[in-house]
């Protein structure tokens, strides 16, 4: 049965720890488990598996009385998202490695990971086919939810016609 152990760092400990027998990594840590011996299972960069990511939910409310700080709030996440594909300083820093002793192997794995990162937050809504199916399991009306309808690209819509992504 799966477990729910946290964030990434949390998961590289559990394995490193034998808390769990096998624990779904990200880069650098795929690269810090396979130098502690394990095996990697799996890669699921190159199947350009539709997953979600990062997701920023509002309220139909919020849309209508705060579009302004929400259009402020996307520029801002899309700000950040240019800023960390050129930075593997702000992983190490997350990562709580020494980036001076990891320096190789964390901007190894920051390129890999660099390239998996949306270069424009547009929500997928194929993406949400997978949550809603297994939420369909225990509520099928789940099936009859317009997917489009959830996604609201025209933050970033705006943004992108600014010229935003070509700062």
């Amino acid at each position: 049965m799966p477990l729910n152990i946290g964030g990434k760092s949390a998961r590289f400990e559990a394995l490193l720890g034998n808390k769990v027998p096998p624990a779904i990594l990200n880069p650098p840590y795929t690269t810090m488990a396979a130098k502690e011996g394990y095996k990697l299972l799996e890669d699921l960069a190159p199947m350009d598996v539709r997953y979600l990511r990062n997701i920023v939910a509002v309220s139909e409310k919020s849309l209508r009385e705060d579009s302004r700080a929400l259009s402020r709030f996307v520029a801002a996440l899309a700000e950040g998202m240019q800023f960390n594909r050129n930075k593997s300083k702000i992983l190490a820093k997350y990562l709580c490695l020494p980036l001076e002793k990891n320096r190789a192997m964390i901007e190894e794995d920051y390129e890999t990971y660099r390239e998996l990162m949306l270069k424009k937050p547009y929500a997928d809504p194929s993406a949400m086919k997978i949550l809603t199916a297994m939420i369909a399991e225990a509520n099928p009306k789940a099936r009859n939810i317009d997917l489009a309808s959830l996604v609201g690209s025209s933050f970033v819509e705006q943004l992108e016609r600014e010229g935003a992504f070509d700062r």
